[in-house]
């Protein structure tokens, strides 16, 4: 084996250095990442499609029927209740391991893995007019439509963050 000496110039050395100091604390490109993946999921609202691409089964006549005597109009598409809350509530947080995006509101995970009528129990009381009731919770089954996930294109945007980012750190970015 030939041996070959390898020295480094001040600009390489300060470069690697920038590397190094990056590598320590990622929080500001997984920062990066949460707001990207934040709007991608948003886009899969407007879509209507998961991160598979695979359109979100429709919704039931009865759950239009019901939005249009609650609040005078239905939203046909998948996902949109009449707040809007769900596709427009999607946050991240990040912390110095990594970076998690999604959805705080209580039914976002029967919307994203689907619920079986009556998997919730049973809701039992007394309507207004003196009457006792029951009711399955969910009164139907809700199919799952999921909204939050990494798709192949995500994956090639995250990874470009990453190389954005580090790229940056090697010309003094």
């Amino acid at each position: 084996m030939i041996p070959i000496e390898l020295r480094f110039t001040d600009e390489f050395g300060e470069a690697l250095w920038r590397v190094e100091a990056k590598l320590d604390d990622l929080q500001p490109v997984f920062s990066d990442i949460g707001e990207l993946m934040t709007e991608r999921t948003k886009q899969r609202f407007r879509d209507g499609k998961g991160p598979d691409g695979v359109a979100w089964a429709p919704k039931s006549p009865n759950t239009i029927a019901r939005q249009a005597k609650s609040e005078g109009r239905a939203n046909t598409a998948p996902l949109h209740g009449p707040s809007g809350r769900l596709a427009s509530e999607i946050s991240y947080e990040v912390s110095s391991q990594g970076v998690s995006w999604g959805s705080s509101l209580i039914y976002s995970a029967v919307m994203q893995h689907g619920a079986e009528a009556g998997s919730f129990g049973l809701s039992e009381g007394t309507d207004k007019n003196g009457n006792d009731f029951a009711v399955l919770l969910p009164f139907g089954d809700i199919p799952a439509r999921p909204f939050i996930g990494v798709s192949d294109d995500d994956n090639l945007a995250i990874i470009a963050t990453f190389e954005e980012y580090l790229t940056g750190s090697l010309t003094g970015r």
